[in-house]
């Protein structure tokens, strides 16, 4: 009876090679692919997405900055990992470990770093669960407002980033605490898997977000620093200004009422270098805020550079 009993468990929870010694992992199935056929793929399919999102992005809005296209790459890239390669883990949670599909190996080669990933963990699942349903819609609204340069992309990315480091902080502190209190480890003890997957692997998506965080602060900084400065300049028809002018056209969506309108420019030599710019009305005062170079704000602050007479 006993050995009919542990040929049984056996079979339902095979052996492996998962951290701590021993996990059982119900019907679980050895990748078919190797690590590096896996990783492969993984970071083939990002590069894949980043230049068709590259390709598309500066199709649609060509004068997009630098920080603007790095921001749109980021939370395309995000959102389709929190939705298609988190998500999966969530509707696969209870048998994950018998999948042969290429996310399905990603994910046992994944769990070398930490078994709870394959042990139906409670924190786990609620953490990815929340991850993918909320974040990754979250990750893919801000991209589109990043591209159509909607005032409200700042504070969605502030609440979908601080949302992101949380997760991140929550995930390391539950398995340091269970290390440090119950003396279990989750990574097999190999550098690579450890300091790789869970540490490097991980710590993109506190280092990233932290800093599109910090971002949102700029805005309110500016408001503080600039508080009773005033720079005058004169709107005039770009017809009157000379062939080298800033152009300030395609900033006319991001203004407020009564400020940039169709056929004005400003004149660069009337404005500081690198401001944030409010603008009061079609003839008159331009309150400078601060000096930056990202765009920024909330109904009508508007991001100029003024440089050799082109605006960005």
């Amino acid at each position: 009876m006993d050995l009919a009993s542990n040929a049984s468990e056996v079979l339902s929870h095979p052996p492996n090679d998962y951290y701590p010694l021993g996990t059982a992992i119900p019907g679980y199935v050895a990748n078919e692919a190797t690590m590096a056929e896996i990783l492969t793929v993984f970071f083939g399919t990002c590069a894949v997405l980043f230049g068709g999102t590259h390709f598309v992005s500066k199709r649609l809005q060509p004068d997009l900055t630098r920080t603007e296209l790095f921001t749109l790459l980021w939370f395309i890239l995000s959102g389709c990992i929190h939705i298609f390669f988190e998500g999966y883990y969530v509707m696969n949670v209870l048998d994950i470990g018998t999948h042969q599909t290429w996310i399905g190996q990603m994910w046992k080669e994944y769990a070398f770093s930490d078994s709870r990933y394959l042990t139906q963990d409670a924190f786990v699942l609620c953490m990815e669960s929340i991850t993918a349903i909320a974040w990754g819609p979250g990750c893919l609204l801000v991209a589109a407002m990043v591209l159509t340069r909607h005032p409200l992309r700042f504070p969605l990315q502030a609440l979908v980033s601080l949302g992101q480091v949380y997760g991140d902080v929550l995930y390391y502190g539950t398995a340091y605490f269970e290390h440090v209190v119950y003396g279990l480890s989750y990574s097999r003890p190999e550098p690579f898997y450890f300091y790789f997957y869970f540490i490097f692997m991980n710590a993109i998506w506190m280092v990233i977000p932290g800093g599109k965080f910090r971002e949102q602060a700029e805005p309110l900084e500016a408001q503080r620093e600039g508080s009773g400065r005033s720079f005058h300049a004169d709107l005039s028809f770009s017809s009157n200004l000379p062939e080298r002018r800033p152009i300030c056209r395609r900033l006319s969506h991001r203004a407020a009422p009564g400020g940039f309108q169709e056929d004005e420019v400003i004149d660069r030599h009337t404005i500081s270098e690198q401001s944030y710019t409010h603008v009061m009305g079609g003839k008159g005062t331009i309150h400078c805020l601060a000096a930056s170079k990202s765009m920024g704000g909330l109904g009508c602050l508007v991001s100029l550079r003024f440089s050799v007479g082109a605006v960005e």
